[in-house]
């Protein structure tokens, strides 16, 4: 797609029988992604490969299935019946990607080799995959960001050393993944799921948590002179074994489980129609670029066409753009206050202490996200793994909230009409309201006068929050009245 992404990629795929071959000198300072050679911005719902059709790469340097480096985010993508070739012996080849540097991050991705050839009793697949004379990992080779929620399955051929799933994870973090990937040699050469060097030492600083790979006769876990740091297992298919991972048969969860094939990434393998035309593009400051998009299919918010946001100026425009009314009960009184049902996918980190509008102005931020206090959020938001960064929430006017946080409230319970009558809202397991893989920076959340004060909200009903990090320095204070 691009040789060098610093910006974002969303929603693109590869859907053709390709052959990348690049003829060089090893000597040469390669990066050969079949996706991106080098990723130094935001990637979401990007696919290398499907059912009908492969990809291969043949080249001498440091290869990636999907991206060679990795800078920045990558998530929910895949790559599908791959075959890759590297001659180099100083260079490294990695499923996914090769290397995912410090501070870079990959969640809700996977890879596999070519899908027609895949062992009867484990699922695995034999054919296809890589094929080196250096290290290589089945998912990343050298891993020095993050990796969460995320699977290989390739077949890997190499004379030096390899592991199923990262080769060396030494300065990285490892969080509920697995590996199904297997070595067409039996040598001790090749590990599960993390490699060892040539004296046997485990390449893992125990970054690893909540992470398995497939059992094979050709791998000892309890080795003596080798500790593998994630768990050893004969089925990856009964969800009760694998702690940590989160599933609930419903198109909000992360994880998918069929009792005939390995779990499945929900995200990654979910087709997203949402798409954007670039209409204009403005350099603010060498630090701030404004993008402003039309979207191009009028089927806009559903669960496979959501609002893509980029900036925080969308953010708070998509939350904030509702004309249904929710009536509730407080206080022997009947309120009414907006409530939003809509599908977001957020694809990049997003600083809500600087909000631009669409004609340039620099807006009061503080203002700007006070907005959200008067909604309800009842829809669905995928973060992606993408930060909101300096949150500050501040009440307005000393006003009394039933409850607040960045947004008002998540979810519904009942619903009263007008007159008081009660309605039930009988909400099913995909008719929830649901927010995943979002982190949260804060800076300072006071309502001085509210008994019910959270970061995100201070009452969350009905809904399912999944994979939230909220982080703040040691001096944030959360204020409330209870």
């Amino acid at each position: 797609v691009i040789n060098n992404n610093v910006r974002i990629i969303n929603n693109q795929n590869i859907y053709k029988n390709v052959t990348i071959y690049v003829s060089n000198n090893e000597s040469v300072d390669l990066n050969v992604g079949a996706f991106v050679g080098v990723n130094n911005g935001y990637i979401t719902n990007g696919g290398v490969g499907n059912e009908e059709h492969t990809i291969t790469v043949n080249a001498i340097g440091e290869i990636g299935g999907f991206v060679a480096k990795n800078n920045n985010k990558i998530a929910a993508s895949k790559v599908i019946n791959i075959t890759i070739y590297n001659n180099a012996k100083t260079k490294y080849a990695g499923g996914f990607v090769a290397e995912n540097n410090q501070n870079a991050s990959i969640i809700t991705s996977f890879v596999e080799g070519i899908r027609e050839n895949r062992d009867e009793i484990n699922d695995n697949i034999k054919d296809g995959g890589i094929y080196a004379n250096s290290y290589v990992g089945g998912f990343v080779t050298i891993n020095s960001g993050y990796i969460k929620d995320s699977y290989s399955n390739i077949l890997i051929t190499t004379n030096k050393r390899s592991a199923g799933f990262v080769y060396n994870n030494s300065n990285g973090y490892i969080e509920t993944c697995y590996s199904a990937s297997s070595s067409q040699n039996s040598s001790q050469s090749f590990r599960g799921f993390v490699g060892n060097n040539e004296e046997n030492v485990t390449l893992d600083s125990y970054g690893i948590k909540n992470c398995y790979f497939l059992g094979d006769s050709n791998v000892d876990a309890s080795e003596d002179n080798y500790s593998e740091h994630a768990n050893q297992i004969t089925d990856l298919t009964k969800p009760e074994f694998l702690e940590g991972f989160i599933y609930d048969n419903s198109s909000s969860t992360i994880w998918n489980f069929n009792l005939k094939s390995l779990p499945k990434l929900y995200d990654a393998d979910k087709v997203i129609t949402s798409e954007r035309k670039l209409l204009d593009e403005i350099s603010l400051n060498k630090d701030v670029d404004l993008y402003e998009y039309i979207y191009i299919n009028n089927n806009i918010d559903s669960i496979n066409n959501p609002y893509i946001v980029s900036s925080s100026e969308q953010f708070v425009e998509v939350l904030t753009n509702s004309n249904n009314l929710y009536s509730y009960y407080y206080n022997n009184q009947i309120f009414k206050t907006n409530i939003n049902y809509s599908y977001i996918n957020i694809v990049k980190d997003l600083d809500l202490s600087t909000i631009i509008d669409a004609n340039n102005n620099i807006l009061n931020s503080q203002t700007e996200v006070q907005k959200l206090q008067d909604i309800i959020f009842a829809g669905h938001l995928n973060g992606n793994g993408m930060e909101l960064q300096n949150i500050t929430i501040v009440a307005k006017n000393n006003t009394n909230y039933t409850s607040f946080g960045l947004f008002k409230q998540i979810g519904v319970d009942t619903i009263y009409t007008s007159t008081g009558s009660l309605v039930n809202s009988n909400l099913d397991e995909d008719n929830c309201s649901v927010i995943k893989n979002l982190n949260l920076t804060i800076n300072n959340i006071s309502a001085t006068i509210t008994k019910s004060v959270g970061s995100l909200s201070g009452e969350v009903i009905n809904s399912k929050l999944y994979n939230i990090f909220i982080q703040g320095d040691e001096n944030v204070v959360v204020t409330g009245a209870n």
